[in-house]
C-alpha cells in the first residue's frame, strides 16, 4: 500500500530537517496534520489517513515515535464531498475504522486509525476531502481535491503468455482518464509440490516489470515485459529445495494508473543522487502536509504458454529450482 511507505519516508525526513544547529528544536507547539488518501474507483472501501507531526520535547525522537500517542490526533472529523461541475452531489463523515494493522517498524503499530467509506465513486466526478482536529484552531480545516483516474483496457495481447529469456512481450494499453503514468505488476502463482507424498501449496511473487511509465499526450501506451529481467526475478526471490518440485499456475497482469498528484510526490521523493540532499517538500493538503490523489488497477489474467514452463527447466537462472513441465 502506497500510503505506509510515503508516510514513513515523509516524518523520518521532517525529523532530519528538524535537528539543524539553526533552527529552536522545540519552539512553540504548532498544530500540523499529515493526511494521505488514494483514492481507487475499482475498489469496495476507500480509506484516509489522518495523522500529526509530534514534538517529542527534549525526550529520544525515536522513543517518542514508538508511542502510538504522539502519532494520532484525540479526534478527527474526516469529511469526503462529491462534487459533479462544483455541484456537491453527496457529502459523507467517514467512520473510524481499525482493521488494517500497519507494519511494524520505526513508528508505532499497537493502534492504527484509519478513517473508511464504502461509498460508490463515480468516475466523473471530483472529490474534496476536509479534515478537522480537536485542538483544531477554529476555522481551520485541511483540505485537498482530487479527480478520479478511470479504468483502462487492453486493446491487444495474445491469447497465452509466451516469453523466451530474449524475447520481450508487449501490450496494447489504452489509458484511463486522468492517469499520467503506470506500473505493470505481474501476480505470479505457483504451486509447491513434496516429491514423496504428492502434498502441495499455492504460493504467489509479485514482479514489477514496469515502474513509472509516463503517458504523455497518448492514449495507447506499449508496457513491454522483459523477458531477462524475469526469469532473472524468479531465479532470485525463489530457492532452491530439497525434495520439493514445482509447477507454474499463471499469471496476472495489473496495470496500475496513478495521477498527476501522485506521480508529483513519487518524482520528488526519489532517491537524491547529488551532492546536494535536501528536496523540497511536496503536499497538495492545504494548511497541512501529505497527500490526496488517485489510482487505478486493471486486472488482465493471461494462461502460461507451456514454452514458458520449458525455459524455467532450462533457464541459468531457474533451472535449479524444480520446476516441471505441465
Amino acid at each position: 500500500m502506497y500510503i505506509k511507505k510515503i508516510l514513513g519516508l515523509f516524518l523520518i525526513t521532517c525529523f532530519i530537517y528538524s535537528c539543524k544547529n539553526d533552527l529552536e528544536v522545540n519552539a512553540p507547539w504548532k498544530e500540523t496534520a499529515v493526511i494521505y488518501g488514494l483514492l481507487d474507483l475499482g475498489d469496495t472501501a476507500q480509506y484516509i489517513r489522518v495523522e500529526r507531526i509530534y514534538q517529542n520535547d527534549g525526550m529520544d525522537a525515536i522513543k517518542v515515535a514508538q508511542i502510538g500517542d504522539s502519532l494520532y490526533f484525540d479526534t478527527a472529523t474526516v469529511v469526503l464531498i462529491a462534487k459533479n461541475s462544483n455541484n456537491v452531489v453527496w457529502t459523507e463523515i467517514l467512520k473510524e475504522d481499525q482493521s488494517i494493522i500497519k507494519d511494524s517498524g520505526l513508528f508505532a503499530n499497537s493502534s492504527s486509525t484509519l478513517y473508511k467509506t464504502t461509498r460508490f465513486l463515480n468516475k466523473s466526478f471530483t472529490y474534496e476531502i476536509k479534515v478537522k482536529t480537536k485542538k483544531t484552531v477554529e476555522g481551520k480545516e485541511y483540505t485537498s481535491t482530487t479527480a478520479l483516474v478511470g479504468p483502462s483496457y487492453i486493446s491487444s495481447r495474445p491469447n497465452t503468455f509466451v516469453l523466451s529469456p530474449s524475447r520481450k512481450y508487449t501490450f496494447t494499453l489504452f489509458k484511463g482518464n486522468n492517469a499520467v503514468a503506470y506500473d505493470v505488476k505481474v501476480h505470479f502463482t505457483y504451486r509447491e509440490y513434496d516429491s514423496l507424498t504428492q502434498d502441495s501449496v499455492e504460493k504467489y511473487l509479485d514482479w514489477i516489470a514496469v515502474n513509472n511509465l509516463s503517458v504523455g499526450g497518448s492514449f495507447d501506451l506499449y508496457p513491454e515485459i522483459i523477458g531477462r529481467s524475469m526469469y532473472d526475478f524468479l531465479g532470485y526471490n525463489i530457492k532452491p529445495k530439497t525434495g520439493i518440485y514445482r509447477k507454474i499456475i499463471g499469471c496476472e497482469f495489473l496495470f496500475i494508473g496513478g495521477g498527476e498528484q501522485l506521480l508529483n510526490y513519487i518524482n520528488i521523493n526519489k532517491p537524491s543522487l547529488g551532492i546536494v540532499q535536501k528536496k523540497p517538500e511536496y503536499t497538495n493538503i492545504n494548511n497541512g502536509l501529505g497527500l490526496f490523489s488517485s489510482r487505478n488497477t486493471t486486472k488482465e489474467y493471461i494462461p502460461i504458454n507451456d514454452s514458458v514452463n520449458y525455459f524455467l527447466t532450462v533457464d541459468p537462472a531457474t533451472k535449479n529450482l524444480g520446476f516441471r513441465m505441465k
